[in-house]
């Protein structure tokens, strides 16, 4: 791997130094490892099921707060394109069940009357189209001519209200009014965006704030750091080029959104994908899980935070509950002596309550009790791409996995002084890890940090609440719109 001397120019543009560029990739590349699994959490082994007592003291300790600032961190950055990518099928003779549901079924979805209007201004009746069975026609307007499939999956239209449509933005903030008001009467939103789209989402966020305009709501967006953007790599090690012969550079996942949520100033910070929000028939139960989830966060917090005070004053005389409190809670078994540096050493992290439901079949990561590199076992949210399935043992431990990660988080990123935690020295590098892509006609690897739940939240304190499946509606084909969590 050498760099040209046009390189050094496109590295000098991106504010990269060229001295320890391909350094770095080395050490990113040396870095990764399978994660070692030991075991899936599972009901009362790394999960806890709340009694409905517990879930109503919880809602009011939540609902009792004071001076605890609450905001809601969206990654919605990400385009539409896999959402709809089973439609390119339709163009062949082979067409898949997915496709021929998402024909069947056209009409039904909530951005029909919005591709209605956009087919009108250049000059199609999407009807009449419709009726003459022109879907070669209907997908080519749809992916080209109006680019639809290139919009942020945040501004693609989720549900109808009255022959109203709303986009998973606006689902997001009226879902959130439900139970993130703060002591100020404010409502504080951010989500992360890309730059190209910015102009969109500043419109719909002045759609969003004319429709609650009684309500005082703080909506801030970001981008991911294109310092974080990672460089595409070849079969041969080499780096990937596009037609200009440039280094072809990627965003680096969810993960290089650390920065982003290091930057929220809140004391509860609860995090969601923006494709998981229902229709608002759902929204009761939704909220009445957040409130739980959010109720459990201040109580550990709050003892986390204690026990930090009392082991500052070097009083040995808690150690026993300490180890108690960290094997109780957070699954630390602990088999040599503890002292005092050592038990302030583990209770000093971030602490995240997460959400979890019973895994029936979604894609994406989960809870697993891992082996850290420090000998420690812990709970921990771990992707497939992280597990090496080719070991027999780990896949046979992935196989008997109960429970699924719905991204359904709250934390808190403050000590116990009201300082902020360095994100950045919690996370597990090694769970980096190298995934192929289609780009620029060839296939290359694409190099992604660890993700923002699991390999970069690695090394925080973590509890896993069951939490029903109903609570969970994501969106990650166009044809999930059409199941019952996103119907009136």
């Amino acid at each position: 791997m050498q760099l040209l001397e046009k390189d050094l120019l496109q590295l000098k543009d991106r504010n990269i130094s060229p001295d320890n560029f391909l350094e770095h990739i080395q050490s990113i590349l040396s870095k990764i490892k399978a994660t070692k699994i030991e075991k899936p959490c599972t009901t009362g082994d790394g999960i806890e099921i709340l009694s409905p007592l517990d879930c109503i003291r919880l809602i009011q300790v939540f609902d009792a707060r004071k001076d605890k600032k609450v905001s809601i961190f969206i990654p919605a950055s990400g385009a539409a394109t896999r959402m709809f990518k089973h439609i390119a099928a339709i163009h062949s003779f082979e067409m898949d069940q997915m496709a021929e549901e998402f024909i069947i079924h056209f009409k039904n979805f909530p951005f029909f009357p919005s591709l209605e209007s956009k087919f009108a201004t250049l000059g199609f009746d999407l009807n009449e189209m419709i009726n003459h069975d022109q879907w070669h026609d209907i997908i080519r307007v749809m992916c080209h001519e109006i680019s639809f499939i290139e919009l942020p999956k945040a501004l693609i239209p989720f549900h109808e209200y009255n022959s109203y449509q709303v986009s998973a933005l606006f689902e997001q903030v009226r879902e959130g009014l439900t139970y993130a008001k703060n002591e100020d009467g404010k409502y504080q939103f951010h989500f992360t965006i890309s730059p190209e789209i910015l102009e969109a989402y500043n419109q719909e966020v002045h759609k969003i704030k004319d429709q609650f305009e009684n309500e005082q709501l703080d909506i801030t967006y970001s981008y991911q750091s294109p310092k974080s953007d990672t460089p595409a790599l070849k079969n041969d090690g080499e780096l990937a080029r596009d037609k200009d012969d440039k280094i072809i550079f990627r965003p680096a996942g969810h993960g290089a959104l650390l920065e982003n949520l290091q930057n929220v100033d809140s004391d509860i910070i609860f995090i969601k994908n923006i494709d998981n929000v229902s229709h608002s028939r759902w929204t009761q139960e939704i909220t009445f899980y957040k409130k739980v989830l959010a109720g459990y966060l201040i109580e550990i917090a709050r003892e986390t935070h204690q026990l930090l005070i009392e082991l500052e004053k070097n009083n040995e005389q808690i150690l026993d509950n300490v180890r108690d409190f960290l094997f109780r809670h957070y699954g630390y078994q602990l088999s040599e002596e503890l002292n005092i540096s050592k038990a302030y050493h583990l209770l000093y992290r971030p602490i995240r309550v997460c959400g979890m439901v019973k895994n029936e079949g979604e894609p994406g990561g989960g809870p697993f009790w891992v082996m850290q590199s420090n000998g420690y076992i812990s709970k921990q949210i771990v992707e497939k791409n992280q597990i090496d399935t080719a070991d027999a043992s780990q896949s046979q431990c992935l196989s008997q996995s109960t429970h699924f990660n719905p991204v359904d988080l709250v934390c808190c990123i403050k000590d116990h002084n009201g300082k902020k935690y360095n994100l950045s020295q919690y996370i597990d590098e090694s769970a980096s890890f190298i995934s192929d892509k289609f780009q620029e006609g060839q296939i290359i690897k694409a190099l992604e940090l660890p993700g923002l739940w699991n390999g970069s939240m690695a090394e925080w304190n973590s509890i896993f609440i069951e939490v029903p499946n109903s609570t969970f509606h994501p969106v990650k084909t166009v044809n999930d719109l059409l199941r019952p969590g996103h119907q009136g």
